[in-house]
């Protein structure tokens, strides 16, 4: 009679390194939301002004006020040079797309989780899936903004 090994000493270290990766996942999850939200409000509050100063300045033009509308358009070609450098509607979406992909990961850490505490998945199995999981995280944090 051939005794078969209990992995239950691997599968408890395993839900513990599960729970790390779930927990940083939702940790940059969270992180990457914010930064969103914030740069859409940048993106926003720079791009407002810029619509109702250069109506302003055009109107400006027209009523042939020279002076006000050259101060305004300077002022218009700072805040566009601004927005055009710091790109805060493009580094909103690249933060809700990595902030996306984390919350899916974290997800998918915690079925894993699941499936090993109600035994739907054994040892071989767990840590395969750990693996993928884990190198999905890698690639996702390597793809991140500096």
């Amino acid at each position: 009679m051939v005794a078969v090994k209990s992995f239950e000493k691997e599968l408890r270290a395993l839900v513990v390194l599960i729970d790390e990766y779930q927990n940083a996942s939702v940790t940059r999850f969270e992180q990457h939301k914010k930064d969103s939200m914030r740069n859409r409000y940048i993106h926003v509050m720079l791009g407002l002004p810029v619509a109702a100063l250069s109506a302003i300045a055009g109107i400006s033009a027209f009523a042939q006020q020279t002076t006000a509308a050259g101060i305004v358009a300077i002022v218009v070609a700072v805040i566009t040079g601004v927005t055009s450098f710091l790109t805060p509607g493009e580094q909103a979406r690249v933060h809700k797309r990595l902030s996306i992909k984390y919350d899916q990961l974290a997800t998918n850490f915690g079925l894993l989780r699941a499936m090993i505490e109600h035994e739907l998945v054994g040892w071989p199995e767990a840590s395969e899936e750990f693996e993928v999981l884990k190198g999905r995280f890698s690639d996702l944090t390597e793809s991140e903004i500096p």
